[in-house]
């Protein structure tokens, strides 16, 4: 696990808090070229972090060098909600202390679905636009589940907010359908 750095917990923090925006070295510059290094990543930092909880979402910002390769990160926020609405300050401004050129974002699902939601697609758009106003890339950001997916591919082909919408839509209309048809079997219609 990496060591931490920046800030140090001092003895009045509780161990039970996580310590949420605090950096993490790896130790070594690790490579996030491809897929497998960043699930690596995530096998081998992420979830040896003392507060990791496999049942709770997390978000990561990786703050990378010109090489793609890790500097430093930290946990940006965790609960079901990290993944979704995040503070931009509290996404980048442990980051920018190590003056990266490129960031990635990772966040975990808990029930492994792959999925993205509407709401995962609209912070990877604003991720993108956010780290813009700061001169970095936001190189991707990774859904892990049963597998990972990038995020970044889905707003970038405009496979992203819109047609998740819709899919969104579509889905309410064919739950109502199927409630509307089990009322209509239960009244013996």
């Amino acid at each position: 696990m990496g060591k931490e750095f920046r800030r140090k917990l001092n003895s009045e923090e509780s161990m039970n808090t996580p310590p949420i925006g605090t950096l993490l070295d790896v130790g070594l510059r690790f490579p996030m070229w491809c897929p497998i290094h960043n699930f690596t990543f995530w096998e081998r930092f992420v979830s040896r972090w003392p507060w990791f909880d496999p049942d709770t979402a997390h978000l990561v910002v990786c703050s990378l060098t010109q090489d793609h390769e890790v500097m430093g990160w930290h946990v940006a926020g965790t609960g079901p909600r990290c993944g979704t609405r995040p503070r931009w300050s509290e996404v980048f401004r442990p980051a920018l202390q190590l003056e990266p050129v490129n960031l990635l974002l990772l966040h975990n699902n808990p029930t492994g679905s792959l999925r993205p939601s509407v709401e995962n697609l609209r912070m990877t758009s604003g991720a993108l636009a956010a780290a813009g106003e700061f001169g970095l890339e936001v190189v991707d950001h990774i859904l892990f589940g049963n597998g990972s997916l990038s995020l970044r591919w889905y707003v970038e082909k405009g496979i992203g907010i819109e047609t998740a919408d819709e899919r969104s839509e579509a889905d309410k209309l064919r739950t109502a359908w199927h409630r509307q048809r089990e009322r209509e079997e239960a009244n013996g219609e």
